[in-house]
C-alpha cells in the first residue's frame, strides 16, 4: 500500500493548526508531521494535545528559531519521512476530504 505523510507548517497560530490536523488525520495518512515555526504562544501545548488524540501519527519538529527557513526544517523531515507520497499544507488549510485515498486507489497494483 502506498505510504502517505502530511506535513503542516505552523507558527503561532494553535487554533487552525487543530482544525489543520483534523482534517488530515481523519483521512488516516501514515504520518502527519507538523513544523513549528518557533511558536511563542499555546501551540507547542496545542501539539502536545493532538499527539494525545491521534498518538504515533503525530510527529512534532520544532524549529527552535526564526533564522532557519522552515522549508528547510520540512524538507529535511521529508527526507527521513521516506513515504511514497507527501502532502504539503499550511496550519490554514484543510486537506480536502477523500484525497488520500484517492492517491493511495492510483497507486495500487
Amino acid at each position: 500500500m502506498t505510504t502517505v505523510a502530511v506535513f503542516i507548517s505552523t507558527r503561532n497560530r494553535s487554533a487552525l493548526l487543530r482544525k489543520a490536523v483534523q482534517s488530515a488525520a481523519w483521512q488516516k495518512p501514515d504520518r502527519i508531521v507538523i513544523v513549528d515555526d518557533a511558536s511563542d504562544d499555546d501551540t507547542p501545548l496545542a501539539i502536545e494535545l493532538l499527539k494525545g488524540t491521534y498518538g504515533d501519527m503525530i510527529l512534532h519538529v520544532v524549529n527552535p528559531t526564526k533564522a532557519e527557513n522552515w522549508q528547510e526544517a520540512l524538507l529535511r523531515q521529508a527526507l527521513w519521512c521516506r513515504c511514497d507520497q507527501i502532502f504539503c499544507m499550511g496550519d490554514d488549510d484543510e486537506l480536502r476530504a477523500g484525497l488520500i485515498d484517492y492517491v493511495r486507489l492510483l497507486n495500487a497494483p
